[in-house]
This record gives structure tokens, sequence and C-alpha cells, in this order.
């Protein structure tokens, strides 16, 4: 059985689109939300994903870096079958060599791509790779990648390198380098968001919180790394700006350094580590979006 840009979520039982087992047990979890436990692993829930038009997850498992602000996957290309060549993986980074056939109309053809993963806040993430694209549409160059743009010409090496991080305007930069409190929203796993006030610093090019491994919050983020953080001027309340992005990076805090850098931040000279230190850990959030008045 064949699956196209169009087709129905396969059920558990049914043969994976990837190739590999039960849909239920193999592509179905990663496509639910699971973290991949590989790279090559994830590259197949990719292909599956294409193959049954779940552009959620390609949207999840794709670098905010070279993410394309929109993911077509209704062209009806049908994708019939996935040969992975080659995977060399390493602790945080991963290239997997893959031949992928297509079916459009009376055409068909093979397409062949070296993917590049990291992996990002504990979750591994498709970035970019170099395509080879052979038969039918693909000699006009028409087709793209199950890790590219269906139905596009190219999101293109061109246009990865010209992504770029929205900037703080400079007339609410204040808002975020002034010790002022912030409301931070998280996506819970049944869907629903928690908004928290927090302490935050930044650094110029991310925003930074402390937090620890045991509360809900950084589970919601192993999960859905998606953030929100509104600010507003405490003497202007309609003054505020809202800044989008994701968790890129969670370090370890260890001897609670950083909270204790907040602490003096916000007015707190003498502030001493916390009791929970051994679980601190730096969440690092990307700045993506920016909107505000």
């Amino acid at each position: 059985m064949s699956f196209g840009s169009a087709s129905v979520r396969p059920s558990a039982t049914d043969a994976c689109p990837c190739g590999e087992g039960e849909f239920g047990t193999h592509c179905g979890p990663l496509l639910d939300g699971e973290p991949a436990p590989g790279a090559e692993r994830l590259m197949r829930s990719r292909y599956t994903a294409f193959a049954v038009g779940d552009a959620a997850h390609l949207a999840r498992s794709w670098h905010p870096r070279t993410r394309p602000d929109e993911i077509e996957v209704g062209d009806g290309t049908r994708w019939i079958g996935l040969d992975i060549v080659s995977a060399e993986e390493g602790a945080d980074a991963a290239e997997v060599s893959f031949r992928a056939r297509w079916r459009h109309g009376s055409e068909a053809g093979e397409l062949r791509e070296r993917s590049r993963f990291v992996r990002r806040a504990g979750r591994w993430v498709y970035v970019d790779g170099d395509v080879d694209e052979r038969g039918g549409r693909a000699a006009r160059g028409e087709a793209s990648s199950p890790n590219g743009r269906v139905g596009g010409s190219a999101y293109g090496r061109e246009r990865i390198l010209g992504e770029r991080t929205r900037m703080i305007p400079d007339a609410h930069r204040d808002l975020l380098e002034n010790p002022n409190y912030g409301s931070l929203g998280t996506v819970r796993p049944d869907g629903t968001v928690q908004v928290n006030p927090m302490w935050f610093d930044f650094d110029g090019e991310h925003l930074l919180f402390t937090h620890t491994t045991t509360r809900q919050k950084f589970r919601n983020l192993q999960q859905n790394p998606s953030m929100s953080l509104m600010v507003f001027d405490p003497a202007q309340p309609y003054r505020y700006i809202e800044v989008r992005g994701r968790l890129v990076e969670a370090e370890p805090d260890p001897t609670g350094a950083f909270y204790v850098h907040l602490g003096k931040r916000y007015g707190n000279a003498e502030q001493e580590a916390p009791p929970d230190s051994a679980d601190r850990v730096i969440l690092k959030m990307s700045i993506e979006k920016v909107g505000g008045q």
C-alpha cells in the first residue's frame, strides 16, 4: 500500500509508510510528539509525515533557524518507498542519506538527499540537506524532498542561509534589558497553555530563565519546545513586548549560579543559591517572532 500527501492517517496495525514495522509502534508515536531516539528514526518519521500529510510533525521536528514559514504537503505527490543509504550519528549531530521514490500523476522519480540533523534541547531536529533529484518532475526541478517543501521550487540553501532571528526593536529593548517580570507561556501535554511569572535575562540573542527539571514547565518543554514571553512596562501597562521562540538548550546549573545572578539582577544583593540547586537548569529561548506596542 502506498501513501500520498493527501492520505488518511494509517491505523496502528497498518504497515508504516517508511517501510519498517507497524505505524502504531514505529512512526506513529513520533508523529504524536514523542522524541525520536535517533536521527535515522526522525528521518523516517518525516518521510511518513509527508506521506500522510502531517505538517505539524514536520514543523515540530525542523530547526527554527531553517524552517520555512509555510510547509506544504498537498500537491498530489505520492511517496511510495524509502531506502536509507547510510546514517552517521554522533552525540549531538548526524547525517542521514536516503532515497525516496515518488509518483505524481503519470510521472515517477527518485529523490536522494544527504540530510543533516542536530540534537536541540534534548530532541533531534532536521537542519538542512543536499538534494539530488532524478526523473520526471524532479528533472525539471519541481519535486522536493520529504525533508523539504513539497510542491514548491526549493526552499533552498539560499533561503536557509538567509533566515535570521528577528531583532528586538530599539523602542522596546529596555523592557528586556531592565529587571521587569515576564509572563512565560508553555504548552501542556494536553494542549492547554500554562503561564507563569518569571525572572529572566536577555543576552542580546536569547532569553534566559532559571528553572528545575522537576517542575511541570520543564516537562512541558520536553514535549513541545514552544515558548512565549510577555513583558509589560510597569509604568505604562499598555506598552508591552511579546517574544515567541523555542527552547534551544537546557544547560545544567547544579550550583544555582544563574539563579543567584537573577536574584541580584532583580534587586537582592545578598541572594544565595536555592536549596534545589542540584536540579537547576538555565533555559535558553530563541527569539523568532516579536510583537507589541
